[in-house]
């Protein structure tokens, strides 16, 4: 999420686990045309760290220029067959 007021939305619709990209400081982009993957990666250790480990069984996120790059790097945890 980018804000409280989007996190709440979520809450109400049943989410868990949310990230305020916002208030967390994520920077996801260096510049204009070049991404951060280091920032992915600390995305990826913040959602380890609120699921205690393990990888997510739903993410939900519709991507804008900001969240492209890590909505596409964490795939969620695959359902048993």
């Amino acid at each position: 999420m980018s804000s409280q007021e989007k996190a709440e939305i979520c809450r109400r619709m049943g989410a868990e686990l949310i990230i305020n990209r916002s208030a967390e400081g994520y920077r996801f982009w260096k510049d204009d045309n070049e991404q951060d993957p280091r920032e992915w990666k600390r995305f990826g250790a913040r959602i380890r760290e609120l699921t205690g480990g393990d990888d997510p069984d739903i993410v939900f996120e519709h991507p804008g220029r900001e969240t492209s790059g890590p909505a596409c790097t964490w795939p969620a945890r695959a359902a048993p067959s």
